[in-house]
Protein backbone atom coordinates (compact mmCIF):
# COMPACT_ATOMS: atom_id res chain seq x y z
CA UNK A 1 0.00 0.00 0.00
CA UNK A 2 0.99 3.51 -1.02
CA UNK A 3 1.61 5.89 1.74
CA UNK A 4 1.30 9.39 0.83
CA UNK A 5 2.29 12.74 2.76
CA UNK A 6 -0.56 16.00 2.91
CA UNK A 7 1.84 19.02 2.98
CA UNK A 8 -1.00 21.64 2.35
CA UNK A 9 -5.19 21.40 1.92
CA UNK A 10 -7.58 24.42 1.17
CA UNK A 11 -11.32 24.41 1.08
CA UNK A 12 -12.86 27.21 -0.75
CA UNK A 13 -16.91 28.09 -1.49
CA UNK A 14 -18.16 30.88 -4.15
CA UNK A 15 -19.69 33.77 -1.64
CA UNK A 16 -21.08 37.52 -1.87
CA UNK A 17 -18.45 39.84 -0.26
CA UNK A 18 -20.34 40.58 2.75
CA UNK A 19 -21.21 37.37 3.34
CA UNK A 20 -17.41 36.36 2.87
CA UNK A 21 -16.40 39.05 5.50
CA UNK A 22 -19.12 37.74 7.97
CA UNK A 23 -17.96 34.01 7.61
CA UNK A 24 -14.38 34.76 7.57
CA UNK A 25 -14.89 37.09 11.31
CA UNK A 26 -16.36 33.64 12.90
CA UNK A 27 -13.34 31.28 11.00
CA UNK A 28 -10.52 33.64 12.22
CA UNK A 29 -12.10 33.67 15.91
CA UNK A 30 -12.32 30.22 16.05
CA UNK A 31 -8.91 29.98 14.52
CA UNK A 32 -7.76 32.11 17.00
CA UNK A 33 -9.27 30.54 20.45
CA UNK A 34 -8.04 27.05 19.33
CA UNK A 35 -4.36 28.45 18.40
CA UNK A 36 -3.69 30.86 21.03
CA UNK A 37 0.21 31.45 20.50
CA UNK A 38 0.20 31.73 16.75
CA UNK A 39 1.34 35.08 15.18
CA UNK A 40 -1.85 36.38 13.46
CA UNK A 41 -1.55 39.08 11.20
CA UNK A 42 -4.15 40.79 8.99
CA UNK A 43 -3.90 42.72 5.54
CA UNK A 44 -5.29 43.15 2.27
CA UNK A 45 -3.66 41.58 -0.61
CA UNK A 46 -3.31 42.46 -5.17
CA UNK A 47 -3.76 39.55 -7.27
CA UNK A 48 -1.60 42.08 -9.70
CA UNK A 49 -2.22 44.71 -12.47
CA UNK A 50 -3.35 41.75 -14.81
CA UNK A 51 -6.92 41.29 -12.71
CA UNK A 52 -7.82 44.94 -12.43
CA UNK A 53 -8.72 46.08 -9.21
CA UNK A 54 -9.02 42.45 -7.56
CA UNK A 55 -7.92 41.81 -4.11
CA UNK A 56 -8.41 39.65 -0.70
CA UNK A 57 -8.72 40.03 2.81
CA UNK A 58 -6.14 38.03 4.58
CA UNK A 59 -5.65 36.54 7.55
CA UNK A 60 -2.81 35.37 7.91
CA UNK A 61 -1.92 32.30 11.60
CA UNK A 62 1.55 32.09 11.42
CA UNK A 63 2.32 28.61 13.67
CA UNK A 64 5.29 27.89 16.02
CA UNK A 65 6.13 24.50 14.34
CA UNK A 66 6.91 26.90 11.01
CA UNK A 67 3.36 25.92 9.51
CA UNK A 68 0.78 28.62 8.71
CA UNK A 69 -3.42 28.91 8.34
CA UNK A 70 -5.06 31.91 6.04
CA UNK A 71 -8.38 32.59 6.13
CA UNK A 72 -9.13 35.10 2.86
CA UNK A 73 -11.83 37.05 0.97
CA UNK A 74 -11.24 36.89 -2.60
CA UNK A 75 -13.14 40.11 -4.12
CA UNK A 76 -12.71 39.85 -7.72
CA UNK A 77 -12.97 42.69 -10.75
CA UNK A 78 -15.99 41.92 -12.49
CA UNK A 79 -15.00 44.30 -15.10
CA UNK A 80 -11.78 42.93 -15.34
CA UNK A 81 -11.82 40.79 -18.68
CA UNK A 82 -9.15 38.22 -17.41
CA UNK A 83 -11.40 37.74 -14.31
CA UNK A 84 -14.42 37.66 -16.95
CA UNK A 85 -12.31 35.20 -18.83
CA UNK A 86 -11.20 32.87 -16.15
CA UNK A 87 -14.85 32.99 -14.66
CA UNK A 88 -13.71 34.21 -11.32
CA UNK A 89 -16.23 34.62 -8.73
CA UNK A 90 -15.90 36.29 -5.35
CA UNK A 91 -14.73 33.58 -2.74
CA UNK A 92 -13.69 32.46 0.80
CA UNK A 93 -10.80 30.36 1.15
CA UNK A 94 -9.30 28.43 4.28
CA UNK A 95 -5.77 26.71 3.42
CA UNK A 96 -3.45 25.09 6.08
CA UNK A 97 0.50 24.55 4.69
CA UNK A 98 3.11 22.57 6.51
CA UNK A 99 6.40 24.19 6.62
CA UNK A 100 7.71 22.04 4.32
CA UNK A 101 4.93 23.05 1.54
CA UNK A 102 5.86 27.46 2.40
CA UNK A 103 9.45 26.06 2.28
CA UNK A 104 8.76 24.75 -1.33
CA UNK A 105 6.51 27.44 -2.42
CA UNK A 106 9.09 30.17 -1.31
CA UNK A 107 12.29 28.27 -2.16
CA UNK A 108 11.84 26.00 -5.09
CA UNK A 109 9.03 26.35 -7.02
CA UNK A 110 9.58 29.15 -9.01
Amino acid sequence: MKKYIIYSIKGIIELQVNDCLAKKKKIVNEIKNQISNAKREDYKGTYGDSFGSSFAHITDFDLKDGGSVRVWCSEWDQTNEKVKDYLYTDSLAVNLSSKEQINFVDNEAY
